[in-house]
């Protein structure tokens, strides 16, 4: 049993780095929806992706430079994850963007439960 809890949790923390990874992309499809003209539309969904990198790697990645713990860092990974799922909502993907919140409320209780 053991086993398999093990492996349950390894899937858990592949579905965190593919949540992360959908962030980047919500990121982005907003900044190309947004803009006006092409080059708006790169500045914007390029830049918010680096920005967002820039940010995540700062303080939410495992490796963070500034790591953050507790309630704020459950503060920080709620207003980073949630302005990813508004920014699919802004752009009329609303079904997207819930579907990301419920699988982001699920990953989240997994992790806190098995303490990762």
């Amino acid at each position: 049993m053991d086993t398999f809890v093990y492996v349950l949790q390894m899937c858990n923390l592949g579905l965190r780095f593919v949540l992360e990874l959908c962030t980047l992309a919500a990121f982005a499809y907003w900044g190309i929806q947004m803009g006006n003209s092409t080059l708006m539309k790169i500045l914007l969904g390029g830049g918010s992706v680096i920005v967002a990198m820039l940010i995540w790697g700062t303080f939410g990645s495992p490796k963070a430079t500034i790591p953050l713990e507790g309630w704020i860092r459950a503060l920080f990974e709620a207003a980073f994850f949630g302005l990813a799922a508004l920014s699919l909502h802004v752009v009329g993907k609303h079904v997207w963007a819930a579907i990301f919140l419920i699988v982001l409320v699920g990953n989240w209780l997994l992790m806190y439960m098995w303490n990762q």
